[in-house]
């Protein structure tokens, strides 16, 4: 009797235990238009709060407990980059961003 009680409190006791989400990883590169990795580019994911950068080499990888709508690239002098995100696209996401100039005017 005692083992059963035992055994039912254990199921008790483990089912308030929540179970880890699963995780989504995306990864990839930052370049610009001649293929040159932008550092420091920031990353943020809509639809929830989260906000990263990338490395030396233009590398990211993020790990997410949500899959986001999209992922939105931003570096001072580049036209910011928003890309869909959806089950096709965990893995591996390549951007590149195309610097801003301005047309008409002579530095």
């Amino acid at each position: 009797m005692k083992k059963i009680i035992l055994l039912f409190l254990l199921v008790c006791v483990l089912s308030q235990i929540p179970l880890k989400a699963e995780n989504y990883v995306i990864s990839g590169k930052v370049t610009d238009y001649r293929n040159i990795p932008l550092s420091e580019v920031s990353i943020s994911a809509t639809g929830i709060s989260f906000l990263s950068k990338t490395s030396g080499d233009g590398a990211f990888k993020l790990t997410l407990d949500k899959l986001p709508e999209s992922l939105v690239f931003y570096l001072p002098g580049f036209m910011e980059k928003t890309v869909s995100i959806n089950q096709d696209s965990v893995g591996e996401v390549n951007v590149k961003l195309t610097p801003l100039t301005n047309l008409g005017y002579v530095y």
